[in-house]
């Protein structure tokens, strides 16, 4: 009984699948193409997601290289060489911060050369923020732009690009960092600091020269040289304890009186030698020398005696001690 109806199920199985062959039959061709089609894609995919994560580790590669040797132009080639990846982004924020830096120092001695390089800043963070989303980055570009445009004298866009980079709310610091700036820009005294700073031209007369330095009245005095009378000593101590006078003061010296301008002869003076000379100084100095040479050596050849004798009594003592032991044994 139970094998005529495993027979039956059997047969049943069969004509089910008999009836969806015959229903797919006419379509077997187009759908062997749908899923070549379903393969061949999901292999293309794949490829190509291979290919991207490649692509983003070169660009993001290339980014730290350029980023370290601070040169704009290979910044520049990096965003060129991988556009629509987020290091190529990255790379116009830093190509901007390498131009901003630049045109600030150009400020103060080539105006034309600074408002230049301002525009190239200007140019690389406006095409940044103009593909991508990343907020960190909108935040860098936004504070880029407003950088640039304080350094240009535009205050209203300044402060105008301080508030974009508030409304993008990527840190708080940036947000803090961000209003102290447009709180600064806002004070009358920083309006007209950078109106007086903008009309200044600080390029010299000639190429060759210097930007331009305060005149000479604005410079301090110069210092007191004068170092007083000198106070020199009467005497030298010598080695062995003893003080030799080798100058006397100038109020101990008979200087002779003023010659009478009526006499035709020389006033005869007399001076009082001193009482020793820098030779005689130097003799006794190089006496005591000797004589303190000698006394060290002969104390230096003193305990090398004795240290000497206890050694050799201390050698003595351990051979005899050696001997009588041997002896016991």
């Amino acid at each position: 009984m139970n094998d005529r109806r495993h027979e039956l199920e059997k047969n049943e199985l069969a004509i089910q699948l008999e009836r969806v062959n015959k229903t797919i039959e006419p379509f077997s061709r187009l759908i062997a193409v749908v899923v070549g089609i379903l393969i061949v894609a999901a292999i293309g995919y794949l490829f190509y997601s291979t290919q991207q994560g490649e692509r983003r580790s070169d660009a993001t590669l290339g980014l730290l290289q350029a980023s370290a040797s601070g040169d704009p132009e290979a910044l520049g080639q990096v965003s060129e060489s991988y556009p629509g990846t987020l290091a190529a982004n990255w790379a116009r924020v830093y190509q901007g911060n390498e131009f901003l830096g630049q045109g600030i120092q150009a400020l103060y001695n080539d105006r034309e050369n600074a408002a230049q390089l301002l525009g190239d800043a200007k140019n690389s963070f406006s095409n940044a923020l103009a593909s991508e989303t990343d907020p960190l980055l909108q935040s860098r570009a936004h504070f880029g732009l407003a950088r640039v445009a304080e350094s240009m004298g535009e205050l209203d866009e300044a402060i105008t690009q301080y508030e974009e980079t508030i409304k993008v709310g990527e840190s708080e610091a940036m947000i803090k960092k961000a209003q102290d700036r447009i709180d600064s820009l806002s004070s009358p005294a920083t309006k007209t600091f950078l109106t007086w700073f903008a009309d200044q031209d600080f390029s010299p007369a000639e190429p060759s020269l210097p930007p331009s330095l305060p005149g000479s009245g604005s410079l301090p005095d110069s210092p007191d040289m004068d170092l007083g009378p000198l106070q020199l000593e009467d005497t030298i101590t010598l080695p062995g304890g003893e003080d030799s006078k080798v100058m006397e003061k100038d109020s101990e010296l008979e200087l002779p009186e003023d010659a009478d301008p009526t006499s035709s002869e020389p006033a005869e003076t007399e001076t009082e030698e001193p009482a020793m000379t820098l030779e005689a100084a130097e003799s006794e100095i190089e006496a005591a020398a000797e004589t303190a040479t000698e006394a060290v050596e002969e104390s230096a050849t003193e305990a090398a005696t004795e240290s000497a004798t206890e050694a050799k009594l201390e050698v003595n003592t351990e051979a005899a001690a050696e001997a009588v032991e041997s002896v016991d044994k």
